[in-house]
């Protein structure tokens, strides 16, 4: 089974006035079906091949074109089309490649929240602080204050950007510690705004990474180039020399990242992990210390049992242990 999270402003879908209630249904429901048809057209089903595909939205709204009236008006969509169905399923004749399964969070994009910019926008983030929504924001893209701004007063589970955070150790270090996913992509954007790190760094992903923070590759690319995720990875990878373990810690931050509820997420970590193996074997590759990768969590008489804390059997172990080598015999 597969997951996409889609990022889509409802103003984008909108003809007419935003403040009826119908118009607003009327344009996430415009959005939803057309992105969910844009998947299917890229993703034809091929019946006990390819498995279903289930498609979140997440509802954005622009620090830089919507006024704070708009993000209240976004925030209350959000939690009436939150996600109500978790299951994901396999593909059947009857099944399309793409099924939509609701609204998964919020989004804050298009620029930096500065902090004295933030009160304008408190009471759309204490909605969704009240309802439990997750917000995915945008910050560090310019102002390292929008950083602290975005997790502590937006409640943020998630960053974007966050370019300009190598500047100041201390972000960098609280993003890795408390283990806050970032968001980059091989943009423009990311190469302009880190041109003072090329002298001690391919990349700011690779310094990222290197530093612990869980950083996942964003698909914007394939939005604005064409270029599928894949090569955009491959790209990446290339890059920063990533290792083959490194390749894996970063595919595995997005999926650890995602905005799905534990139960749902943590099989398709174990998926993603099997099907690695699966594929890496063959290539000559191993994985050291697999029953941190794979065994279920369980009684004392697992092979967790030396541990007084069992790390949760989606979570994979430390850079070290999960390392994935040629084998030498």
């Amino acid at each position: 089974p597969g997951y996409v999270e889609l990022m889509v402003n409802p103003f984008d879908h909108l003809d007419g006035d935003f403040e009826d209630p119908a118009a607003r249904d009327e344009a996430v429901l415009a959005a939803a079906q057309a992105e969910v048809d844009a998947v299917n057209a890229e993703q034809p089903v091929a019946v006990g091949r390819l498995p279903a595909i289930s498609v979140a939205l997440v509802l954005f709204a622009s620090e830089r074109d919507n006024d704070p009236i708009t993000f209240l008006q976004i925030a209350h969509l959000c939690a009436k089309y939150r996600t109500s169905r978790h299951a994901i399923t396999a593909a059947t004749p009857d099944t399309p490649a793409a099924c939509l399964v609701g609204v998964a969070g919020f989004g804050c994009f298009g620029g930096d929240v500065e902090p004295d910019r933030f009160r304008y926008f408190t009471q759309a983030f204490e909605f969704l602080k009240e309802h439990s929504l997750p917000v995915v924001m945008s910050a560090g893209r310019h102002s390292l204050a929008s950083v602290p701004t975005a997790l502590h007063q937006a409640g943020a589970v998630r960053l974007s950007s966050g370019y300009r955070m190598h500047t100041r150790p201390s972000l960098v270090s609280y993003v890795a510690t408390h283990r806050v996913p970032l968001e980059l992509a091989p943009t423009h954007h990311l190469i302009r705004n880190t041109r003072d790190t090329a002298s001690f760094t391919p990349s700011l992903i690779r310094m990222y990474h290197d530093a612990g923070v869980r950083v996942t590759i964003a698909s914007i690319t394939q939005t604005l180039t064409g270029q599928p995720l894949s090569s955009a990875l491959v790209e990446i990878a290339t890059l920063c020399s990533f290792s083959a373990a490194d390749v894996l810690r970063v595919i595995y931050n997005g999926f650890a990242a995602s905005l799905l509820p534990y139960s749902v997420s943590s099989q398709l970590i174990a998926e993603f992990w099997h099907d690695s193996a699966r594929v890496l074997k063959p290539a000559g590759f191993r994985f050291l210390r697999r029953r941190w990768l794979f065994s279920p969590v369980c009684g004392s008489q697992s092979l967790h049992s030396r541990r007084s804390s069992p790390r949760r059997a989606a979570e994979p172990a430390d850079a070290e242990e999960m390392e994935a080598l040629p084998v030498s015999d």
